[in-house]
């Protein structure tokens, strides 16, 4: 079968927890299937850079994203989109991440490659539904975004700005649901927000179902590296509001404490897009790495991660690679939402800033407590996201998609 994946923007080199899971959904699928992944770049470098996934079963099709072509493209885009958006109440992230002669290129290529299915990435590309004629679509969501959107308004300052951000995400509250009425078929990250998506929709008769995960189990191996005592971890793209949020929690409110029961703990902090006031507000033993060209170090030699998210969506690359590494992992509800992970077996739960910090110190006194948490977590990455048996599961749930015509 022929698969073409359709995403707005490229995943390679991977810069984020969405990246991973595409890369690894590729790999996956090419196992049985000829792939083409149709997407865009944001630097022109990019394009060559993206021959490095091509093989036997791997191709690319991509253009520089419109507005990235030049200053003058740039003004031209960025004009043209405030119109839009004023005129058709259409939301300029939906503008940028859908320009029509990307969703032209997805149209033309799966044309004239034959593709058999196009996989939707993000319902962003919703128009691409009535656009291929030839090929079966499906949708597929990394994140309801209509779950995450009163936790981003709540952690806004201001009544205006508040007002601001509801208008923008009321009318992308819309463009959701639409596109999620527009597909026969979607596939959701978590069977929790499968379940979810079809009591939104109010439509038991569509047909979600969870995309299988996947981590190179090989790749993530504990046994080649020495925890450190004391280091607590977080890892994240924090130009995501959900990763900023979470941080501000982290650095203001919770880790203070754990410096109070524990004055030798050092935080690090993983990943571009840090606020620069938040670093200079940052009291204690903090330490920014930025992005880093590889986490696997660092999910190695830490004593712990934490997963302060106080809004999320989707499923939490960085938890999969966690439990990978057999890491011990102090999470909210929502850093661990939907993943079937248990409290108190693989990893530690804990909401308010206090409960927190009392965990992430426990974790660190108690070596029983960190083992136990490190196997269990191990275990379960065995048995649940081994990328071994990642081209069958996969196989399985496209066939029963592909059956449901």
């Amino acid at each position: 079968m022929r698969i073409l994946i359709a995403l707005s923007y490229s995943p390679y080199p991977v810069l984020s927890g969405t990246d991973r899971l595409v890369m690894n959904l590729i790999r996956g699928l090419s196992a049985k299937h000829e792939v083409r992944l149709v997407t865009m770049t944001l630097e022109k470098e990019c394009i060559k850079t993206l021959s490095e996934i091509e093989n036997k079963k791997v191709s690319v099709s991509s253009i520089l994203a419109p507005h990235r072509r030049g200053f003058a493209y740039k003004l031209f885009y960025k004009l043209r989109n405030i119109l839009y958006a004023f005129l058709f109440m259409m939301p300029m992230q939906i503008l940028y991440a859908a320009p029509g002669k990307y969703l032209r290129l997805v149209t033309r290529v799966s044309r004239q490659w034959k593709a058999d299915l196009v996989l939707v990435n993000y319902w962003h590309l919703y128009k691409l539904h009535k656009m291929i004629k030839d090929s079966e679509t499906i949708l597929l969501t990394h994140d309801l975004d209509y779950l995450v959107n009163p936790g981003r308004i709540s952690s806004i300052s201001g009544l205006f700005r508040k007002w601001l951000k509801g208008v923008d995400l009321g009318m992308k509250r819309k463009i959701e649901k639409k596109a999620y009425r527009n597909f026969d078929r979607i596939l959701t990250v978590t069977s929790k927000e499968a379940k979810e998506l079809k009591a939104f929709l109010g439509d038991e008769n569509k047909f979600v179902k969870a995309i299988p995960m996947a981590i190179d189990l090989e790749k993530f191996n504990p046994a080649i590296y020495q925890r450190q005592r004391n280091r607590v971890l977080f890892v994240g793209n924090f130009g995501s509001d959900f990763n900023a949020d979470a941080l501000r929690f982290l650095v203001n409110s919770i880790f203070p404490l754990v410096l109070k029961s524990r004055p030798q703990a050092l935080l690090e902090v993983v990943g571009a897009g840090v606020p620069e006031q938040l670093k200079k507000n940052a009291a204690g033993k903090v330490l920014f790495r930025g992005r880093v060209k590889d986490v696997i170090p660092y999910l190695g030699e830490c004593t712990l991660m934490v997963l302060p998210l106080r809004f999320a969506g989707g499923v939490r690359i960085r938890m999969l690679e966690a439990a990978a590494m057999g890491v011990p992992v102090v999470s909210t509800p929502a850093g661990i939402r939907g993943m079937n992970l248990f409290d108190g077996r693989e990893y530690i739960e804990a909401s308010k800033a206090g409960d927190f910090a009392e965990a992430v110190v426990r974790i660190m006194e108690d070596e029983k407590l960190a083992r136990k948490l490190s196997k269990n977590a191990r275990d379960w990455a065995e048995k649940e996201i081994s990328l071994e048996t990642y081209p069958e599961r996969l196989q399985m749930m496209f066939e029963e998609l592909l059956s449901k015509r």
